[in-house]
């Protein structure tokens, strides 16, 4: 772990710092070495040395270089955020759509231009956490404060498609944090396990305590299963690009340049239906309710405030070419949609 951790921690400050001094081949050289040695080591540690005098002084050395490498990581990390260099996206790719947008770039976009507040809360914990585990008596109040930020931060990584060495670094970061926690697991298990609580049960029954504590999962389960507007409508649901449109019985060829015209259907959950017409700027927005075994639809919309009356019609859906047809009436006026379905 001490050998991992130098040869990592060693390729990053290279690969931003050291790479105008010493070429990335010589870095990479040296990084191997470092990782050899360790490997090579524990090895003989293990199989060959057996024990020795000098054997806790050893691990402690290596915890430390280990605790070490950790804490110049995170507070390099934090201090990035900082100065700002850290959750940065470009101009120009924040006036693009949502939809076009990676997992990266969002999350990037998210934490790093709508609060700066939770950049600093970060990294305040990460530095806080570093120093803890610099000092024996403060070690593991460390381990415990940066395992939850870690364990976060290789979840997003992970989930958001974040590039592959920032997920290989949270990674590597976990396990050595992981490492220290499992070095201290007698002091660990004494205090959440061995130890029992200074306060008293409640005289219940263990059936009556068992029924309580599953009830924490049926009863908000049963709450939400019977909030109707949660319920999607998975048919339905989805984006659908306008392809014809008639309105009162009159032809109108959708145009890239005109304003006037639907070109986009939206169905979300809540029963929400948007109208889009060639702009994100030119919207309707309504609840719609399904009828007659969700043949016929209403939508009432609530936006723009001059939009009143309601549509009604009837609504079918082509499972295998995935084209919605919408023919009904919108006040007094007619209006038949055939739309495609359109994952982004």
């Amino acid at each position: 772990m001490a050998g991992i951790s130098c040869a990592f921690c060693l390729m990053r400050i290279g690969h931003r710092f050291l790479a105008e001094w010493l070429p990335m081949p010589v870095l990479w050289v040296i990084a191997t070495c470092l990782l050899l040695t360790g490997l090579v080591y524990a090895i003989y540690w293990a199989f060959v040395k057996r024990s020795d005098q000098d054997d806790p002084r050893l691990l402690a050395f290596c915890q430390g270089i280990i605790r070490y490498t950790i804490a110049i990581d995170l507070t390099m990390l934090a201090m990035q955020g900082f100065l700002g260099l850290f959750f940065f996206v470009r101009l120009g790719a924040l006036d693009f759509p949502f939809s076009n947008l990676s997992g990266e770039d969002l999350t990037w976009a998210y934490f790093g231009h709508y609060s700066t507040g939770m950049l600093y809360f970060i990294g305040f914990v990460q530095m806080l956490g570093s120093i803890l585990i610099l000092f024996r008596r403060t070690r593991l109040i460390g381990v415990f404060t940066l395992i939850p930020v870690m364990v976060t931060i290789v979840a997003v990584n992970y989930f958001f498609n974040m590039e592959r060495a920032e997920t290989i670094q949270a990674i590597e970061l976990l396990a050595q944090l992981l490492y220290l926690l499992f070095a201290e697991r007698q002091k660990v298990y004494a205090f959440f396990i061995t130890e029992t609580s200074a306060i008293s049960a409640v005289p219940l029954k263990p059936l009556v305590k068992n029924l309580m504590r599953l009830s924490v999962l049926v009863v908000p389960f049963f709450l939400l299963w019977r909030y109707d507007s949660l319920h999607p409508k998975p048919w339905l649901m989805g984006k659908y690009q306008v392809s014809h449109l008639l309105f009162n019985h009159h032809d109108r060829q959708t145009q890239p340049c005109t304003d006037g015209l639907l070109t986009r259907v939206y169905f979300d959950m809540g029963n929400e239906c948007i109208f889009e017409f060639n702009s994100p700027d030119h919207r309707w927005y309504g609840t719609y309710q399904l009828s007659d075994g969700n043949k016929k639809m209403d939508v009432v919309w609530h936006y723009p405030g001059d939009i009143h009356d309601t549509l009604s019609g009837e609504i079918r859906k082509d499972g295998i070419g995935n084209s919605l047809s919408i023919d009904g009436k919108i006040g007094k006026d007619s209006i038949r949609v055939k739309a495609c379905s359109n994952p982004r």
